[in-house]
């Protein structure tokens, strides 16, 4: 690499520093400039899903319960408490915290350089960093409450703190990085990857004699260790498990790998529900159904794993069908969503519209970078394990737009590598280069031609439920009708349209509709809750009981509680209504908006 990185310096003459403000404020005007461009879109006011999820549990923590949730870490804890912590500082204004998300993801771009000029030199760090600065599908992860941006930050950190600690000899510096991964694991579980390909890469690097190469890896794990231990020890406190991370592993794996669901990518499973908590109270009865016993958390976790490994296992063709697919989604140019659509921001925010630099320009000439540089200087080997720990990640569970953007920056790297390349490359081995550049376009063209699956409906869906959460009743409306006209068999975009019809106070459309729906799917939970919700207006709350407790028999959820105690407070049993809101008080985490609004019931009785 040294042979050809010296012919001339980017920004020859100028200051690092004044370098590094450039970069760093490139990148912040860039994703101000999307986050007010982004105003626009219903959906940027509301939160959704993992989201909502995330923010209940940091409302929590900022009230004072430190627990998080009442039972075992349902997902990766770490962000739900960096939320709490943020609220507690700075209130709950979620405008605020977006923005408090780009300045961090602008700092990434300084993260980026560091890394790049470490490995690579500066004109490579230079290079990526600009291009992650301007890379739209970055700030489009940046402006949601998701653990995304902070993945990006922890790897970077991380993949720094590696290089110091192994180019270093201090042994106890191999604890911290431990600490530090354990960390990150709390962030996200997956991330427990990069240890075995951490001590891979350093193996591979600074080639280590044995006995050091195991006293480092021990210190390493130990760190790990010490920090998961206290999770641990609060989720057997909390419910006599002794369970060292979440209890959607299980679920999650058997979701993107089942008979009903070959596709590679992430899909609701036939028996369940589609929002987070739902899914997890469906899969703990299904396992529970099938096993004609109750079970823990963890028990429940087990079940759906072992099942997972049974149906790889006997069904070979199947396991091929489905790596098949995921490496095709991953090396698409696509971004694939779980919980938000960067195609749906891009109808809001012109800026999405252009989209480059895109994932198959990174792919094709950051792969084709990285192999010049690692046959120029093995340091390039510290780039590999986030990069294989995405993607195992992906092959593991599902392909997704959230998953493989932590492979970017290091990507990135490697594109640097490559447009440095065409400049500095030296004229005796244009042959190496001029492959290089014909496979990234051989590359580039296959990326572009993976045709990603279509989520109109899914999309049609978020938009008229934001349009609702926002007082947009016709927008909804609108937005519903059109759906059901694409979809017709889909009885959401019904469910949808009553409550427009009940948030305009059309009560008799929106109870015929409803009605409509509830004849489609007996089995749709809002179905009922919206029936009884508009029997409630209309005065007639000894109907309205009858219809939310199907609701609450369909499943006990907290918002079907609080509507049977306003019911029963309107029937005249002001009992069972203070039964209820208490009922409510028990379930809810301190600090939740419902448990709130339970509360000021109480209090007004």
């Amino acid at each position: 690499m040294n042979s050809w990185n010296n012919s001339f310096r980017l920004g020859n003459g100028i200051k690092e520093e004044h370098l590094l403000l450039f970069l760093f404020f490139t990148g912040l005007t860039f994703r101000v400039f999307c986050f007010l461009q982004n105003a626009s879109n219903p959906l940027s006011s509301q939160v959704f899903l993992d989201e909502t999820y995330y923010v209940n549990f940091g409302r929590a923590v900022a009230s004072g319960y430190l627990l998080g949730e009442s039972g075992v870490f349902f997902m990766d804890p770490l962000y739900g408490y960096f939320l709490g912590f943020f609220f507690l500082l700075f209130g709950d204004d979620l405008a605020f915290l977006k923005i408090f998300q780009i300045i961090i993801d602008a700092g990434n771009v300084l993260l980026i350089y560091f890394l790049g000029k470490k490995v690579a030199g500066r004109n490579a760090g230079v290079t990526a960093a600009f291009l992650y600065a301007v890379y739209p599908v970055a700030v489009f992860y940046a402006l949601l409450l998701l653990k995304t941006t902070l993945t990006l930050t922890s790897l970077l950190l991380f993949t720094l703190f590696l290089i110091k600690v192994a180019e270093g000899r201090k042994p106890f510096q191999w604890f911290l990085l431990g600490c530090f991964a354990g960390l990150m694991i709390y962030l996200r579980a997956n991330l427990l990857l990069m240890a075995p390909f951490a001590l891979l890469a350093y193996w591979f690097v600074e080639r280590p004699d044995a006995k050091r190469f195991i006293q480092h890896g021990v210190l390493f794990v130990a760190g790990i260790i010490f920090l998961l231990l206290p999770g641990a020890v609060r989720n057997y406190a909390v419910t006599g498990e002794m369970l060292w991370l979440n209890s959607q592993s299980g679920r999650s794996l058997y979701v993107c790998n089942n008979p009903e669901n070959l596709s590679g990518l992430y899909d609701v499973a036939s028996f369940s529900r589609a929002d987070p908590i739902g899914m997890e109270e469906d899969f703990q009865r299904e396992a529970e159904r099938k096993l004609g016993r109750a079970l823990s958390a963890k028990e429940a976790s087990t079940y759906w794993r072992n099942e997972t490994i049974s149906f790889l296992l006997n069904n070979p063709e199947d396991f091929a069908k489905l790596m098949t697919n995921k490496l095709k989604y991953i090396v698409g140019n696509g971004e694939i969503p779980v919980n938000h659509s960067y195609s749906l921001a891009a109808k809001f925010s012109p800026i999405f519209q252009f989209h480059f630099p895109n994932f198959a320009f990174v792919l094709a000439f950051g792969g084709v970078g990285l192999f010049l540089l690692l046959r120029e200087n093995r340091k390039a080997v510290w780039l590999l394990p986030p990069i294989l720990c995405m993607l195992a990640t992906m092959l593991i569970f599902y392909a997704s737009s959230r998953f493989r953007l932590p492979m970017v920056p290091f990507l990135l790297v490697g594109s640097g590598v490559f447009l440095v390349a065409l400049l500095e490359f030296p004229s005796t081995r244009r042959i190496v280069l001029a492959s290089g550049v014909l496979l990234g376009c051989l590359i580039f063209w296959g990326s572009t031609q993976v045709s990603v699956p279509s989520y109109d409906d899914n999309d049609s869906y978020l938009l008229s439920k934001a349009y609702l959460k926002a007082g947009k009743p016709e927008l909804a409306r609108k937005t519903a009708l059109e759906a059901l006209e694409e979809f017709p068999a889909q009885e959401r975009f019904l469910v949808q349209l009553g409550i427009a019809f009940l948030q305009a106070d059309k009560y008799d459309e929106a109870l015929h509709i409803l009605k409509k729906a509830g004849e489609a799917n007996p089995l749709r939970l809002d179905v009922w809750n919206n029936i009884g919700l508009v029997l409630l207006r209309v005065g007639k709350p000894e109907e309205a009981i009858s219809s939310l407790e199907k609701a609450f028999q369909l499943s006990p959820r907290s918002e079907t509680l609080l509507l049977l105690g306003q019911a029963w407070e309107a029937s005249g049993n002001f009992e069972n209504a203070q039964q209820s809101y208490q009922k409510v008080l028990k379930r809810e985490k301190p600090g939740s908006l419902l448990a709130a609004r339970a509360k000021e019931y109480l209090r007004s009785h």
